[in-house]
């Protein structure tokens, strides 16, 4: 017998037709909880660090601390353009630009400044043109405290400094636009639908029904926003994670609101579909642990915010809900002129019935389907560092960065090598002849070191003052040009060559290529245990829920599907790389989404295999009860996704069509076609347990049944 009972119209239950105080009281509860969450929720987006790729314990990670702890050279956060009216080489410029080095050198935060000018006039510090030159500079701290200095430091030398102009960019900066334009878009992409939002809710489910809605999902968003910025005083999130909670407390409120609903307007109470909705609630928070095995802070995060996300939309469905439809009673059914809820029964019955009659046409097609579209991503997947190309183009930042490309001939990449335990001063020989043998490969331009630089197998420059900072007692350090910008692929690849090339020790690469080729590594190394991890989750829990093991791969299969055709249409829609954390927060919100879908159908459908029907007529009629809530939730969430798809920012534009495509496509091809199919060719089957699997059924119903 499956575990999702059916209750007569009047049993009691925990939504009563009474009048009482207590309903009350939880609603003005929950209205002092969400505008009290919400009030201290929004200070959380300003706290968030920058969502720089970092992999913990890779190479890139371990060259950082490094340089951060034994060397006063590192990455650049902030770098300044400064045009010269006279060009770069003229006196006065010369004697301005020397003097502006040094006072932002001084400056409060600051590690090291270094400009054309300082750096006996390098070539590469310069446009080609010579007309303007850059200053690079490194700061101290964590990314918190580097941010702080780097806005501290814009606000005083951005603009007109003498007779020169400073323009800023640089990794901080890149990082604080993508910030601001993300959470602008965030609240467009919010507000910018709403409207349609409404009058889709009352067209299809009638007007008191998506006025709960409405509520249900403020009510979550708040409370996921107030936990995120908890959560945010313990450890670092990223500032996609708001992202997350977000489109989870709309979408899985809405889920949980119109599933409830539907089962208090079919038979007077709500008790199982509340159990359905703890379920899915419970599975993806504990389903969202699955990210905490990847060694990356962007995923820790994400996964933080699928939890909290879940709470605060199941506090709404499994608390709130219920005290609503206690006061409303009966009246729940006024107005009930839906055009998907007139007729809930027999209009979508129909669906069921066509699959039930010929199950392997739609099974056929929607596997066909999902296949083909997941086909782009056979061929390689090309992940694209977070910089300041996704930004718009009359954003400040990406002109000045434009600017600095098209003035040094195209966009240039770099990386620092990073050798431990090599002092460059009493290992001279070994430091000078790697660093002629990393100057003669193919793609790089130019290696810089403590025993000067390096070009086409030569040196080009003696040591000079400044060369002095790439070696330590503890370690040497080489910095490397290439031809290529971070994010190409063949940056990637000559990070890979580089590092498997033979050094005077341990050769440790960082810099943006080498960060995303570790981001990769650790992917594809991970990967397999998250997922392993997750689907043997989802199995016992459906095995609990509806005593099947049918049921639990079923969820696993049409999952895995759904994502990997959503990865394959965004390899095929962007082709020139796709955002690793938006593709990491794509998969994490269609899977909650699938999941909690795939508890609804199941629920449904074992609601009406404990009324005794024949294996077909439960998948039929299942279908026609949860069909109306999928395919209206879809459209909705939908048309909420299209305004992220306007967005100006690549990767919200890249999660929008995402995340869009692979609703419609969970929706269209699992839900509604596979699931229901291959349970119909499954027949009795999918209900029959081998005795292992009956005793762990047992022992959670019993688990359950104690609490």
């Amino acid at each position: 017998m499956t575990d999702v009972a059916a209750e007569a119209p009047h049993d009691s239950g925990p939504v009563r037709d009474r009048k009482s105080w207590a309903p009350v009281a939880v609603l003005l509860l929950a209205l002092a909880v969400m505008a009290g969450a919400l009030f201290y929720g929004l200070g959380s987006q300003g706290s968030m660090a920058p969502t720089v790729l970092t992999v913990d314990g890779s190479d890139s990670a371990r060259a950082d601390e490094i340089l951060t702890s034994d060397f006063t050279v590192g990455r650049p956060q902030l770098l300044f353009k400064v045009d010269t009216p006279k060009g770069v080489d003229d006196p006065t410029m010369e004697q301005q630009g020397l003097a502006l080095t040094a006072r932002i050198a001084a400056a409060p935060g600051v590690t090291e400044a270094g400009s054309y000018w300082s750096e006996e006039k390098l070539p590469l510090m310069r446009g080609s043109d010579k007309d303007f030159a850059l200053i690079l500079i490194s700061l101290k701290g964590s990314r918190a405290e580097q941010r702080d200095t780097a806005v501290r430091l814009m606000d005083e030398f951005t603009g007109k400094q003498g007779d020169l102009t400073l323009e800023p960019t640089g990794e901080v900066p890149t990082q604080i636009a993508i910030e601001k334009q993300s959470r602008h878009d965030l609240w467009r992409a919010v507000l910018l639908p709403a409207p349609i939002v409404v009058l889709l809710l009352v067209a299809f489910f009638g007007p008191v029904t998506a006025l709960i809605t409405l509520g249900i999902g403020a009510f979550g968003v708040s409370v996921g926003i107030g936990l995120l910025r908890v959560v945010d005083q313990f450890t670092p999130m990223s500032v996609f994670a708001i992202n997350i909670v977000t489109a989870l407390g709309l979408g899985l409120a809405a889920n949980f609101t119109l599933y409830v609903i539907s089962r208090q307007r079919r038979v007077g109470n709500a008790a199982s579909a509340l159990r359905v909705v703890s379920f899915s609630v419970a599975t993806i928070a504990v389903g969202s642990c699955a990210l905490f095995v990847f060694p990356l802070g962007q995923l820790r995060s994400f996964a933080f915010a699928g939890i909290v996300g879940a709470i605060g939309a199941g506090v709404g469905a499994l608390v709130v809900l219920p005290a609503v439809l206690t006061l409303l009673g009966g009246r729940i059914n006024r107005f009930n002129t839906g055009l998907l809820t007139r007729g809930i029964g027999a209009r979508w019955d129909g669906l069921g019935r066509a699959i039930v009659r010929w199950p392997t046409l739609p099974a056929l097609i929607a596997t066909g389907v999902a296949i083909v579209i997941a086909s782009p991503a056979a061929h390689g997947i090309h992940f694209a560092e977070s910089n300041e190309k996704v930004l718009p183009t009359e954003n400040s930042v990406r002109a000045t960065t434009d600017a600095i490309n098209a003035g040094m001939g195209g966009p240039k990449g770099s990386v620092m090598v990073v050798l431990p335990g090599v002092d460059a001063s009493a290992r001279t020989t070994e430091v000078s002849n790697y660093a002629t043998e990393l100057s003669k490969v193919d793609g790089v331009v130019r290696v810089d070191a403590a025993t000067g630089s390096y070009a086409m197998g030569m040196l080009v420059k003696a040591p000079f003052e400044q060369s002095k900072r790439l070696a330590s007692p503890e370690g040497s350090v080489l910095s490397v040009g290439m031809k290529y910008p971070g994010d190409d692929s063949r940056a990637i690849e000559l990070v890979r060559y580089l590092r498997g090339m033979p050094a005077p020790s341990e050769p440790l690469v960082t810099g943006g290529a080498a960060s995303i080729l570790d981001a990769k590594n650790a992917l594809v190394k991970w990967l397999p245990v998250a997922g392993g991890l997750l689907a043997a989750f989802v199995v016992l829990v459906m095995l609990w829920f509806s005593r099947s093991v049918v049921t639990g791969l079923l969820a696993v299969v049409s999952c895995g599907l759904t994502l990997t055709a959503m990865v394959g249409a965004v390899v095929y829609l962007f082709p020139t790389g796709i955002d690793v954390d938006m593709t990491m927060l794509m998969l994490v919100v269609a899977f909650f989404f699938a999941i909690d879908r795939h508890i609804f159908l199941i629920g449904a459908i074992g609601e009406q295999r404990e009324e005794g029907n024949s294996s077909a007529t439960i998948v039929a009629k299942g279908v026609g009860v949860s069909a109306p809530i999928i395919v209206g939730t879809t459209i909705i969430v939908a048309v909420v996704l299209a305004a992220f798809a306007t967005s100006g920012l690549a990767p919200m534009r890249m999660l929008g069509i995402g995340l869009g495509v692979g609703v419609i496509l969970d929706a269209v091809l699992m839900r509604l076609l596979l699931v229901p199919a291959v349970m119909t060719l499954a027949g009795p089957v999918v209900w029959k347990l081998p005795e292992p699997a009956e005793k762990l059924a047992d022992a959670g119903r019993h688990h359950r049944g104690n609490r």
